[in-house]
């Protein structure tokens, strides 16, 4: 009998560096957008998103049974359970979401300054009624 374990398990070894550099390109697209959308405010979401990713590889002790564990919790996201595995997901959770409020807060600021300078940049004037012109050629 056939089995499927060798075609996955070598789908797995080619697709996993191909996934990491994909991961790795998009990160970097995302950071330069980032602080050249963004500027200050930029380059401080990223710093905050930066701290909140390396955050996951630090290794640390969860236990929810009598003998702790000591892991870092991207591993624990494989290979952790109960307490590791949530304490994992929520760190994951923490990073995914400054990423995302960097980004908004980016966004955000790059509307309201697009929206300022199409105001300044055309001056309102008032509009032109029948009523105006005639009153200034009476």
């Amino acid at each position: 009998m056939r089995t499927l374990a060798f075609p996955l398990a070598l789908l797995l070894v080619v697709a996993a560096p191909i996934v990491a550099v994909g991961a790795l390109t998009a990160a970097g697209h995302w950071g330069r957008w980032l602080v050249r959308t963004g500027g200050l405010l930029g380059l401080a979401g990223l710093m905050v998103t930066a701290v909140a990713s390396v955050n996951l590889f630090v290794p640390r002790t969860c236990s929810s049974t009598t003998t702790p564990e000591h892991n870092r919790p991207v591993i624990s996201l494989v290979l952790g359970h109960d307490g590791c595995f949530r304490s994992a997901v929520a760190q994951l959770q923490v990073a995914a979401l400054t990423g995302l409020t960097a980004s908004l807060a980016v966004q955000a600021v790059s509307i309201r300054r697009r929206r300022w300078s199409a105001r300044r940049s055309f001056p309102v004037s008032p509009p032109h009624t029948p009523s105006n012109s005639r009153e200034s050629t009476a």
